[in-house]
């Protein structure tokens, strides 16, 4: 049979300066990896998204033919995730090793990337890496010595799938995977969760604030009507088969009208939060 890997997923940022004194964010995960048809088609084509390569389509095939099916439901919409990297990085190196459709991690590569516009070269280092995983480091311009990454992340990030560890100048932050994180100002007080909601659909009933998240990230309702006209006392998050289909590029407004769609939910949530008695429920 095929080699079995026990999967918890687990995403690291570290900020940080290297030995020659150049300022780095690196982002360490332990997904599938790439190999160098990924690396390839995603830094070449701009627009080229992970989930459109040819050896995961053919994965997402098997997968969607076992019983029952495994979906998935990727998070990149526009394929600019990479040339995004050039926003805040003079130079990239990706680090990465693809798991095999026999569960056998592949080669461990290399690429340096010096710039949006210019060539890259792909290294093998080592036939056989010792683990699927992917390590991308940013050595960060000049004018953002002063920014944190961390800090950016603690402002968006709400519900991580994975746990997820941010760590800039002896800092650190942990999201424990699928743990709400409130915010002070957005969320706070007493929380009751509906626990029987549909999957990819999170209802979190809150004394003080209320926000909209998308995959854990929180957002703003471009058409602010119906329910989102003012989300007070309630957070929620929509993933998978319930995510907006559009977003904008930053991916922090949603474009199309869901307040039907949130409005149903926030029904189905109401009886949890009458039952559960919560002290701030009251008639005032």
């Amino acid at each position: 049979g095929r080699p079995f890997h026990p999967y918890e997923g687990r995403i690291d940022f570290v900020q940080g300066t290297d030995d020659d004194g150049r300022e780095y964010l690196e982002c360490v995960d332990d997904g599938i990896g790439m190999g160098e048809a990924e690396l390839r088609g995603v830094f070449s084509d701009a627009g080229s998204r992970f989930a459109e390569q040819p050896d995961f389509l053919l994965e997402q095939e098997q997968w969607e033919s076992v019983q029952p099916p495994v979906r998935l439901y990727p998070n990149s919409r526009f394929g600019i995730g990479v040339l995004s990297y050039f926003m805040l990085a003079d130079e990239i190196r990706v680090t990465s090793c693809r798991m095999g459709l026999d569960g056998v991690p592949g080669p461990l590569v290399e690429a340096h990337i010096l710039g949006p516009n210019h060539m890259f070269r792909i290294v093998e280092r080592v036939e056989r890496g010792a683990a699927p995983g992917t390590r991308v480091r940013l050595y960060l311009r000049e004018r953002l010595s002063s920014w944190s990454g961390l800090n950016a992340l603690v402002k968006v990030l709400r519900i991580a799938e994975f746990r997820t560890t941010a760590e800039h100048t002896g800092q650190q932050r942990v999201w424990e995977p699928e743990v709400f994180q409130p915010e002070r100002y957005r969320s706070n007080g007493e929380l009751v969760e509906w626990q029987d909601s549909p999957p990819g659909a999170r209802v979190i009933w809150c004394e003080a604030g209320g926000m909209l998240l998308v995959d854990g990230i929180a957002v703003a309702p471009q058409q602010q009507v119906g329910v989102l006209a003012g989300l007070r006392g309630i957070v929620v998050n929509l993933s998978g088969e319930h995510a907006p289909r559009q977003l904008t590029a930053d991916r922090l407004t949603v474009l199309t009208d869901i307040s039907a769609q949130v409005e149903e939910f926030l029904k189905g949530a109401a009886p949890t939060l009458v039952a559960s008695r919560p002290p701030f429920l009251t008639l005032n």
